[in-house]
């Protein structure tokens, strides 16, 4: 019932509808699926904050731990299967949740792990504070410490030979997961 009632969900597009991206298979041992994420804060701070929460409120940060725990799988699978993984993870203040829930994965080999990120703003050093690489290195270098953080360097002083670089690097590592 649970992959049938995930399954018409998918179907749905509506703007106050979040898509689902992903429902897992019928011989799954945990049946989950994977939604749309959007901007929020951290349960426990609502929780603190307000109390009890309505049904509503919950299901967009159930959307984002799903996200964290499909990633999980993801990432834990690619290692098994090649030794190592890379990922491409999108950053800013919509990724929060995501990041929070990221610490509860606690089978995530990150040394075994390599991350890139989609972008970065022209021009842009990474100590400025809307820095995506900075962002990168605060909320997934710093914590997670995986096996290396690549960056794009907005400021580099050739872009196109800084694409030229990024792009072999993502041809090289050939990542297994894109989170948006």
């Amino acid at each position: 019932r649970f992959l049938g009632e995930a399954r018409t969900v998918a179907g749905l597009q509506h703007p106050h509808i979040a898509a689902i991206y992903t429902v897992s298979g019928a011989q799954s041992p945990q049946p989950y699926f994977t939604m749309e994420m959007v901007e929020g804060g951290y349960l426990g701070e609502l929780i603190h904050a307000r109390g009890r929460l309505a049904l509503d409120e919950v299901l967009p940060i159930i959307r984002q731990i799903a996200a964290a725990v499909d990633f999980a799988a993801i990432v834990v699978q690619a290692v098994a299967e090649r030794g190592a993984a890379a990922v491409i993870l999108a950053t800013g203040n919509s990724q929060l949740s995501f990041v929070h829930a990221l610490r509860d994965q606690k089978d995530i080999p990150w040394d075994k792990v390599s991350v890139f990120h989609m972008d970065e703003y022209l021009g842009m050093s990474d100590k400025h504070p809307a820095s995506f690489r900075r962002f990168l290195t605060e909320k997934i270098g710093d914590p997670f410490h995986p096996r290396v953080v690549y960056g794009v360097g907005g400021d580099a002083p050739d872009p196109q030979a800084e694409l030229d670089r990024y792009t072999a690097l993502l041809n090289q590592h050939q990542p297994v997961v894109c989170v948006l």
